[in-house]
């Protein structure tokens, strides 16, 4: 600005002097000069005015210098910049930063998730199981077939002899924080023979089909639980505990009830009759299940039965 100022100054200097000089001379040959001069100077004038717009179009303005800053510190989302013509940068560089902070986000669970992890893994809520494993049952011959000599049920010998034949199938159950879910399950068995008879193209066994062979003792049966306890079990008005006893034809009666435990024994009931029949496991003693409680107890809400489960030690033949 200082140069065209100087610029303009020396040319009005001269238009002065060329006056002076020629001011005998015609009014029109002065306004001419005049008019000149007045040329001159309006042609500088814009010749700087351009330089001027090259050197602001260089040079950003406050504005886009603060919305730069604010971009690379990434302390702003959106900006407006008032003037600015065109798509700015820092949109750009938003939607960049943008989907890496989505990225982000997806890579790092939120505290609902970390929660929901933490209580499978920790085992808060859990489903414990156990299942035949104790050999096949013995007969007992104090309970023979078809005979009414008094009460059947109370003929069971829930002894280790009866429950837990092979002696390896005793099992310890050890509840955790939450509900707990405890399955037991008693499998069938048969005799080769009698399973053969029930075989699909891919030597899958119809175990449904294998409980209507009936004709001789063990044409099939279910498998011994063992002696199985159940430590920590919180039931109604607890952490609402639940034991879910399974098992083809399965019957539960309580053998003994304390404060804080109760022992049950579990037995085949072929007949849903209370008594032994000629039927082919009918009235075996199955095993025994001692649940260990907080006093948060209730059997007929705590302990579910199934007597229709057909489920198979072995699944092919």
């Amino acid at each position: 600005m200082y140069e065209a100022q100087d610029n303009y100054q020396n040319s009005h200097d001269a238009d002065y002097d060329f006056a002076n000089q020629e001011e005998n001379y015609q009014d029109l040959g002065l306004e001419q000069s005049d008019t000149g001069s007045e040329m001159t100077e309006s042609s500088d004038t814009s010749v700087n005015m351009e330089e001027k717009n090259d050197l602001e179009k260089s040079e950003p303005n406050d504005a886009d210098s603060l919305e730069t800053n604010q971009e690379q510190n990434g302390e702003a989302d959106t900006l407006d910049s008032p003037g600015n013509a065109g798509t700015p940068i820092e949109s750009s560089n938003t939607s960049v930063n943008m989907e890496e902070k989505n990225d982000l986000e997806k890579s790092e669970p939120n505290d609902a998730d970390s929660l929901e992890t933490n209580q499978d893994q920790s085992g808060e809520v859990a489903t414990l199981g156990s299942s035949s494993n104790a050999g096949t049952p013995i007969e007992n011959s104090n309970i023979p077939v078809n005979v009414d000599d008094g009460n059947d049920i109370e003929k069971l010998d829930f002894s280790s002899q009866y429950t837990n034949p092979n002696g390896t199938g005793d099992d310890l159950l050890t509840g955790t924080e939450g509900a707990n879910t405890f399955d037991i399950t008693a499998l069938l068995n048969a005799k080769p023979e009698i399973y053969q008879q029930h075989v699909d193209g891919e030597g899958k066994i119809d175990w449904a089909g294998v409980t209507g062979e009936n004709n001789n003792y063990h044409d099939h049966w279910l498998d011994n639980i063992g002696q199985d306890t159940i430590m920590d079990f919180s039931g109604s008005g607890g952490d609402g505990d639940k034991v879910n006893i399974a098992g083809h034809t399965v019957a539960v009666t309580v053998l003994e009830e304390s404060d804080n435990q109760i022992k049950l024994g579990l037995y085949s009931d072929q007949g849903a009759d209370g008594s032994r029949g000629s039927d082919a496991h009918d009235f075996d003693v199955t095993g025994t299940l001692t649940i260990n409680h907080d006093g948060n107890f209730n059997y007929g809400s705590d302990v579910t039965v199934d007597p229709h489960a057909v489920d198979g030690a072995f699944e092919f033949a």
